[in-house]
């Protein structure tokens, strides 16, 4: 799976986005190895926003969907397919 540190500059315009958007209390940007944090992680999410290349989406979602609340949401970005530009 990828790791957010090889791009930084994601992260940073990430975090801006969420400064921007008043959010900084309710969700986070967490950079790293993402599998490794989810595995790690105990506490369960509410909402849960799934941006991964698509070979890594079976591997993510076996991590993320024991880990949502009753109720909670998981959205999935790009599943199908994405372009880079």
């Amino acid at each position: 799976m990828d790791d957010a540190r090889d791009r930084p500059e994601e992260g940073r315009v990430a975090s801006a986005n969420l400064r921007e958007a008043a959010s900084t209390g309710v969700a986070a940007i967490v950079a790293g190895d993402a599998a490794v944090y989810l595995r790690a992680r105990k506490d369960p999410f509410d909402f849960v926003f799934l941006d991964a290349e698509k070979e890594d989406y079976a591997a993510y979602l076996d991590v993320v969907v024991p880990l949502l609340s009753p109720g909670g949401v998981l959205v999935a970005d790009n599943l199908l397919s994405h372009e880079r530009t």
